[in-house]
């Protein structure tokens, strides 16, 4: 009996499908669970289910999985705790998910999260390479599962297995960067600089300018390094200083612009590097939005700068800058 689950970050909910498994947790009614209990050559079976996932996804041309401890941590965990509360779910009685346990046990913020669940009732209490072998091939048969097995984006595993009386639970853990919230599934990635990042911005608002018949705005690369000095970092909750964005420009600047405007945008789960798809998904972003999309498509503007940054587990922030030089220099 096996179940699935992809959680991502609520920035990128709507990128990934998660698949529900119609199955049923054929539990013992009326009977206490035993203390779950760990299986004394647990490492063992971790690198054998390692192999075991890697196999498949090498025989589908994908990159190999590395253990993860965080990972590890939060399967054995969440298999513990379905047999000591005698349940079979992604989410545990009290509500939290396979990203808080993720989280709990050492994960890092802007990854995507998934996990596969199995068990076994009745079966040998001896857990083998055969038992996981069984698992692994139980866990590719069913479309969800195989598809977090298969995931590009995902590039690092952890197992949990415990045994209860006569009760077997199994978890697969993964996590990865993602990939941008622009790239559609299966498309390859395009790295860009951040420098080829800000010309694809600017271009495709210029396009959606010329579309209303509004001039198009200047590169700027003083107010690309007044987006430096500013941009958030990727982590979840971090924002741009509320200082006056004019004292972010060199004292030699500052009497040759009217006018500064920043806007930003972040994400995680997104991919590990810079893409010239994330130029697209932030320049949507930002047009799509009544405020942000006023200041973009303001005939007042001149220029325009970007800064973006990617810290290679999922987390990406980008600042462009709007500004309206003096016309009598």
């Amino acid at each position: 009996m096996i179940r699935n689950s992809l959680w991502p970050f609520p920035e990128q909910a709507r990128r990934w499908r998660a698949v529900g498994c119609m199955a049923m947790a054929l539990l013992l009614l009326g009977i206490a669970p035993a203390l779950a209990a760990d299986p004394d050559n647990l490492p063992a079976l971790r690198e054998q289910a390692l192999v075991a996932a890697n196999a498949d996804r090498e025989e589908h041309g994908l990159e190999p999985l590395e253990l993860a401890e965080s990972l590890n941590r939060a399967a054995q965990a969440h298999a513990r705790d379905m047999l000591a509360r005698d349940y079979f779910a992604h989410d545990s009685p009290d509500g939290r998910t396979v990203q808080d346990r993720y989280r709990e046990h050492g994960g890092p913020a802007g990854r995507v999260v998934a996990e596969n669940l199995g068990q076994c009732i009745g079966c040998p209490a001896e857990i083998d390479a055969v038992r996981i072998e069984a698992l692994q091939e139980g866990w590719m048969n069913s479309p969800g599962h195989r598809e977090n097995l298969l995931t590009p984006e995902l590039d690092q595993f952890g197992y949990g297995i415990a045994v209860a009386g006569d009760r077997l639970v199994a978890v697969q853990t993964f996590s990865g960067p993602g990939r941008s919230p622009g790239q559609a599934e299966g498309q390859p990635a395009r790295p860009v600089s951040q420098d080829e990042a800000g010309e694809l911005v600017l271009e495709l608002v210029n396009a959606a300018r010329a579309e209303r018949g509004l001039p198009a705005l200047a590169a700027s690369g003083v107010l690309d390094d007044v987006g430096k000095a500013i941009l958030p970092e990727p982590e979840a909750g971090s924002a741009m200083p509320a200082d006056d964005l004019g004292t972010a420009l060199p004292a030699e600047e500052r009497e040759r612009w009217v006018a500064l405007f920043a806007i930003s945008a972040g994400c995680g789960g997104c991919g590990a590097g810079l893409d010239a798809a994330d130029a697209d998904w932030f320049s949507r972003q930002w047009l799509e939005s009544a405020q942000t999309g006023q200041a973009l498509l303001s005939p007042d503007m001149t220029h325009l700068g970007l800064a973006a940054k990617a810290d290679g587990s999922g987390g990406k922030t980008a600042v462009a800058v709007l500004g309206r030089m003096r016309t009598n220099r």
